[in-house]
């Protein structure tokens, strides 16, 4: 009987035949949901080091960086 066809077990209720497959192989499930937490944490330190950078440019360096980024104007 293939794996994946319906039948009835002694007490009448249905199976589907998938409790005899192979078990699971590769890295657990909290190993991926563990990669997932690091690189959202590395996109977020990355979206606050640049929005640092847009506002040191602003502030301290006075260089108009940001206004250029908000124009769309290039230097010249």
């Amino acid at each position: 009987m293939p794996a994946h066809t319906s039948r009835l077990t002694p007490t009448g209720s249905a199976c589907s035949g998938y409790r005899n497959s192979p078990p699971r192989t590769g890295p657990p499930r909290a190993y991926y949901e563990n990669w997932h937490i690091y690189l959202a944490y590395a996109l977020l330190a990355l979206i606050v080091l640049h929005v640092a950078a847009a506002l040191y440019h602003r502030f301290i360096k006075n260089d108009g960086v940001l206004e250029r980024m908000i124009d769309g104007k290039a230097r010249g």
